[in-house]
């Protein structure tokens, strides 16, 4: 299965200039890990979040373990965890705030933080929404690893586009009157970082977009587009923006809905931890980590 192509205004993903100064991620023992400890039951493999879209800024930033997101079998999540040994508690609250994240190890060290969801709770959360977790994850750039057949593999760009497709929805009811296309493809790919209690500052967003400002623009922007046309908002393509002359009125319940659904994805942010607390081994150190990764690099000038 082919990586998902990843444009950027510096040197490629994969180019022999990154390759030398970003870290490696070995996918292949990833997969092969991943493959061994979850059986059949996978459907599809694939690693997201900064080891896919690293800042050209900082190429030398370290960027802590990789994140994975396996999909599996409808049904098969409880089972395989009674066969883990993992307790009822971990089982009861397997399928609340998806996906479930577990701590992928090898003599005792922790490869990548591996995010388990079954097929149609991934489609469910995606459709209803309740946070922006999943989508805002999967509508930025992918690689995926392993496909267990052409149908799966299909699955996962599905639900790829469908992420991408609700957080064009949602930051088209926030956008002032007049805005920029290229201003709300900005907004796209911030979107999850507003939803969630993070530790990423507002220079961490802006460089992430300006190294990949290419790949959001065209993975954004014609949903954008498509979405406003169909909202009665006036696509300029004289000066390349979006006009929303609506009165109003009429503005207003989708600027309150997007609010809710901020509010609501922060605290099911928050809600997360405890959930993280009990099922990812190492999370504290994780945590502690990231926030001084986050800080040393809003602290650089």
């Amino acid at each position: 299965m082919q990586a998902i192509a990843v444009p950027t205004d510096s040197a490629p993903i994969g180019s022999p200039e990154e390759r030398a100064t970003t870290q490696e991620v070995d996918c292949a023992q990833l997969t092969s890990l991943c493959q061994s400890w979850l059986g059949p039951v996978l459907r599809t493999l694939c690693l997201f979040g900064s080891q896919v879209v690293p800042h050209a800024a900082q190429p030398n930033e370290a960027r802590g373990v990789p994140d994975l997101l396996a999909i599996l079998d409808d049904g098969a999540l409880d089972p395989w965890l009674r066969r883990q040994g993992r307790g009822v508690l971990l089982r009861m609250v397997r399928h609340h705030l998806a996906p479930l994240t577990l701590a992928l190890s090898t003599g005792g060290q922790t490869l990548a933080k591996l995010n388990l969801v079954e097929s149609r709770s991934l489609f469910a959360v995606l459709t209803r929404l309740p946070d922006v977790y999943l989508a805002g994850r999967l509508s930025k750039a992918l690689h995926p690893l392993y496909s267990r057949d052409a149908a799966c593999e299909r699955e996962l760009a599905a639900a790829a586009d469908l992420a991408a497709l609700q957080i064009a929805r949602q930051v088209l009811c926030g956008l002032p009157r007049v805005c920029d296309l290229a201003d709300a493809a900005q907004a796209c790919a911030a979107l999850s970082y507003r939803a969630e209690l993070r530790p990423e500052g507002k220079r961490k967003l802006q460089a992430l977009f300006a190294t990949h400002r290419r790949f959001f623009i065209a993975r954004f922007v014609p949903l954008l587009t498509q979405e406003a046309i169909r909202r009665g908002i006036h696509h300029d393509r004289d000066s390349d923006c979006l006009r929303d002359e609506r009165p109003t009125a009429q503005r207003i319940p989708a600027w309150l809905s997007l609010s809710c659904l901020l509010w609501r994805s922060r605290l099911r942010s928050l809600l997360r931890w405890p959930k993280q607390m009990l099922s990812y081994r190492g999370w504290w150190s994780y945590a502690v980590d990231k926030v001084r990764r986050a800080r040393r690099y809003e602290s650089r000038s």
